[in-house]
């Protein structure tokens, strides 16, 4: 999705001469969608900042330096864009594409964000006496497009305040804490503290079953009600299991690391073409010319052709949106809450015998 939606932003919009990146994987309705998403969100605030009558730079896949504040510290920024407010302020804008649908990211005060703003203060402030900061996170598969802005000191006195934490991190000392920035992390895995939460969670609630009131018990049914209790202790144990799981096939595939009572083996396949030009000129030779499918194009792509305003004028009247899949998370996400029955109805959820 990044590849694709860097493709359109240098193709459709700054006008490069760079080829669409070929993969099967890639040509899919849904990559079409989130790239067509973050397209406009990046056209958009470059268009606003050129309505202060200058033209902004466009910095994409920028390698951001903030060595300066955490050691060693880099990240690349998806677009970085530097210019002028309408109102006469600097601006770095920092813009991240997220695919995935199954964390929710907030933009405000959002530390990767910081940090890559950091850097792109620390590259292009010589460009323009910058002001203002904007961290934007797009997130199109939930529906998840959020901007946080602060002030140039704001940002650089938080920046400040974390160097001794940094500092410590890079030197391997302090406490290890864990929590939900655990999510990501590659040490996870073989992080002591996070085995350590994980196995304490279990002995806690699962360990006592003679309980005069255990977790679960036999033969009965388990009550919604315990069932609520312990799912958050779930989530925590099983990310964990599912981290080191990763790990240790990474390490058997990749390492040929022996793992104990496991085995690498090779999955299905399927038949595929090693050269697609080559089968294109023998097809062809031989009389088979009706090889191609058409289809039609995007959303977006219609409007690019037509305008905006044809585009209103025409196909406007057959543009819907639907709504989004249901999803089940915690009460800390930002999103509002589906009320109850009416959910399976306004969803359209069909039950297992339809």
């Amino acid at each position: 999705m990044h590849e694709v939606g860097e493709y359109k932003i240098r193709h459709d919009y700054l006008h490069e001469d760079v080829p669409r990146p070929q993969s099967a994987e890639w040509d899919s309705p849904e990559v079409e969608q989130v790239t067509d998403v973050y397209y406009e969100t990046v056209v958009g605030v470059i268009e606003g900042l050129k309505k202060s009558g200058s033209e902004p730079l466009v910095f994409i896949e920028a390698k951001l330096d903030y060595s300066h504040i955490a050691p060693s510290g880099f990240g690349i920024g998806d677009v970085v864009i530097v210019g002028e407010t309408p109102e006469g302020q600097g601006v770095v804008h920092v813009i991240d594409l997220k695919g995935g649908r199954g964390v929710f990211v907030e933009a405000s005060r959002n530390p990767q964000l910081m940090l890559y703003a950091l850097g792109a203060l620390k590259a292009y402030s010589f460009i323009w006496d910058i002001e203002l900061i904007r961290m934007t996170i797009v997130q199109p598969r939930l529906d998840n497009i959020s901007t946080f802005e602060c002030s140039r000191s704001e940002l650089e006195a938080w920046g400040e305040s974390i160097k001794p934490i940094a500092r410590m991190a890079y030197e391997g000392k302090g406490e290890q804490k864990t929590g939900d920035w655990c999510q990501f992390c590659r040490a996870k895995p073989t992080c002591q503290a996070c085995a350590d939460e994980a196995l304490a969670l279990v002995k806690e609630e699962f360990a006592d079953l003679d309980a005069p009131e255990p977790v679960f018990k036999q033969p009965a049914m388990i009550p919604l009600s315990k069932l609520e209790e312990v799912l958050p202790t779930l989530n925590r144990v099983s990310a964990w299991i599912e981290a080191v799981f990763e790990y240790l096939s990474f390490e058997a595939i990749r390492h040929g690391v022996k793992v104990k009572g496991y085995k690498v083996v090779e999955g299905r396949s399927h038949r595929v073409f090693k050269d697609l030009d080559a089968v294109v000129k023998t097809a062809e030779e031989n009389g088979y010319t009706d090889i191609y499918e058409k289809k039609l194009i995007s959303l977006t792509g219609f409007e690019k052709l037509m305008g905006k305003k044809k585009f209103a004028e025409l196909l406007g009247q057959f543009v819907v949106k639907p709504r989004g899949k249901l999803t089940f998370v915690p009460e800390s996400d930002p999103r509002e809450a589906v009320e109850g029955g009416a959910a399976a109805q306004d969803f359209e959820i069909l039950s297992d015998s339809d």
